[in-house]
This record gives structure tokens, sequence and C-alpha cells, in this order.
């Protein structure tokens, strides 16, 4: 925990000249003028460097930046290692700045660098400006999920560390840990619609989930229900079919009910729908993922299929399908292996299909050891 505030250049954490840095679950607090950082990563060394920041909270109540990344001109490859499931947080315009490009939102610092695709940018309730254990509503919020980490195994108190839905932040809250139950949610389109799938590990006193649709600009509406299993320490499978649908982008969520009339959401799943499309590529799941995650498509015609994956700087690490397949869903698992059979190390890698002629973009997935 660190809390920095009466004076006017404020780094709460403040580094460079340092090769491969690991900043995990730290909770950051400056207060200055409007010269100041949260979190300040110089990049004046070499770039075999990486600097791996998972985890935080950054709160910068001065209106600064709570996240500064900078680059040296001469230095050709960027720095960065795994950044991800970070909260920053400002009462000033821009919550980050990478290379001289500033950030007012998560999804437009992702757009900078490929990285943060679960950061959130929220403020967070501490004990006082000094005293940065969390209080009032961020205890038990669900945006503070990060994700288990398995160098860090307790909190600023010693506390253990959930294995699985740990706190950001330096604090981990064992009194109260986080109600969440379900290990992965995705979705893919079908010939009948967008195919819905989520499973739970554990559940208590659940009545049952309510599935939730919106569109780009609409408003989240019910779109169906499933009976809950009460209370259970059995993984639970589920499956919804949306066949309600048309040519449009959808956000996808589950509302989890319990019997106390409490209720908490799943994450988001955006997905687009073309009906004329030949093939459609889902997002992998889970997706951190350790060791293996799974990748599901759909074509629409009889083709040879190619799915490959990339490593962060373009590189073949291996080609998981290539052959020719029919019409349907398909879905194919990549254990974190190289072609050698070698483990690959934790980051950013992408995965990309190619159906005869047709090319999907590329989607990212995060690997975290």
């Amino acid at each position: 925990m660190i809390s920095v505030s009466g004076i006017t250049d404020v780094r709460g954490i403040n580094t460079t000249n340092c090769n491969n840095t690991y900043f995990y679950y730290n909770s950051v607090r400056t207060e200055g003028g409007s010269d100041n950082y949260t979190f300040y990563e110089g990049s004046h060394y070499s770039s075999d460097g990486l600097a791996h920041i998972v985890n935080n909270i950054f709160y910068n109540a001065g209106g600064g930046l709570a996240l500064m990344l900078e680059q040296d001109a001469e230095q050709a490859t960027d720095y960065l290692g795994t950044i991800d499931y970070n909260n920053y947080y400002t009462t000033g315009t821009n919550i980050a700045e990478w290379k001289t490009n500033q950030a007012a939102t998560v999804s437009a610092l992702n757009a900078l660098y490929g990285k943060d695709a679960h950061s959130i940018s929220k403020t967070v309730t501490f004990a006082s400006s000094t005293d940065l254990h969390l209080a009032g509503g961020s205890i038990g919020d669900t945006d503070l999920i990060g994700t288990a980490l398995a160098a860090v195994t307790t909190d600023y108190d010693g506390h253990t560390r959930h294995a699985s839905y740990p706190y950001i932040g330096a604090d981990e809250n064992t009194g109260s840990p986080l109600p969440v139950e379900m290990i992965t949610f995705s979705a893919i389109v079908v010939k009948s619609g967008v195919k819905l799938t989520w499973h739970t590990v554990s559940a208590t006193n659940n009545v049952g989930f309510m599935i939730e649709r919106k569109e780009l600009d609409g408003e989240w509406e019910h779109i169906g229900f499933f009976e809950g299993h009460g209370t259970t320490n059995i993984t639970q499978s589920y499956v919804y079919v949306d066949e309600s649908i048309q040519n449009s982008e959808y956000y996808y969520r589950i509302k989890q009910i319990d019997a106390d009339g409490t209720f908490q959401f799943s994450s988001e799943i955006k997905i687009s729908v073309n009906l004329a499309e030949t093939l459609h590529l889902s997002q992998n799941y889970p997706n951190p993922f350790n060791p293996s995650t799974t990748i599901q498509y759909l074509i629409l015609e009889p083709a040879l299929v190619e799915l490959k994956i990339y490593n962060d700087v373009g590189q073949l690490v291996r080609t998981l399908v290539n052959n020719y397949q029919n019409t349907g869903e398909h879905s194919t698992v990549w254990d974190g292996t190289d072609y050698r059979g070698n483990q690959v190390t934790s980051g950013v890698y992408f995965y990309s299909i190619k159906i005869g002629d047709y090319m999907t973009y590329h989607k990212q997935m995060l690997l975290m050891k």
C-alpha cells in the first residue's frame, strides 16, 4: 500500500533503468499537483527488460495520470510484458499515457498498446486516504476481481489470496470474499442463432440464471431463464441458444439470482452477427488461461481450414488445424505448447483462422502462469 500527498511532483511508484520488473497486487493513491502519476514506468533500458503490471489499483486523487509508460525513441521494441486486471482511476481527464499518447478510457488505452483487456477505471472506497484497505461498496465489488497469480498467495496483511477469484490491490479482504461462482462464459454464432455456454464451479442458494441481451445502442432485455441447482459444489454446465437475432452487434450477460433476492452479473460478451458470413471465430475461453484454452468457430460451407497461433511479434507458434472440415460448429484446444511440444511463456498470443481464401482478423488471448 502506498499513499502520497502534500507535494507537487508526485510519483507513487517510479521506476527507470530496471529490467524485468513485476508489479503485482499494489494499492497506490496519490494526491498532488497536475504533474503527478500514481505509477511511472520509464524505458531507459534494453528491450529485453519487460514490465509486468497485474492486479493493481492505481488511484489518482490529484487529477494527474494513474499510469505513465514512457519509451525511448531509439528503442525499437516495446518493453511491455503482461499488463492486465488493473484499475486506473483519476479525478482528472486522462487515466494513462503511453509513448506521449494519452487515453481517457481503458478501451482507448487498450487500442494504443493492446494490453489491459480486463482492466477497469472506477472509483474505489478505501478506509481512509492513507489506509488503503478496501471499505464500503468496494467490499464484494465483482468489478475488482483479479486473476490468480501463482507467485503471490498472500495479501498486505498476510491473509491468503483466493485461489481463483482474488481481489485486485493489496487487500484481499478475506472476511468478504468475492461472490463469484461462474468459471466460464462464452458465445458463438451457430446456424440457429447465438449459442451461450457457461459453467459454475459451486453455488449457494442459487434460484437461477437470467439471460440478458442488448444491441449496441439499446437497453438490456430479458430473453431467457434457467433454474438453478440451489447449493452445490458440483460443476454445472448451461447452454442457451438465442434464435431471435439479425445482422447486428449484441452484448450478452448472465444475471445470477439467489434465494434472498441478491444477484450478480457475469462479465459481458460482445459478439457480431453477420448471417451472410462463411465463418465465425469466437473468443477463446477461458481467457486469460492456464494451462489450456478452447477456441470455437463456425463454418457455413465445407472448406480447407487452417487455425494458427502466433506470438506478440507475429512469429508462428503452432498450427492447431490444417485439414478439410464440413459445415458446422468446431472447437479445438490449445495446451500452451509450441510446435516442438515445449511450453511457451506467459504473455499475449494471437490466433487466426483461414477457410479457403477467406481470412478472419486475429483475436488476442492471454496466457498467465
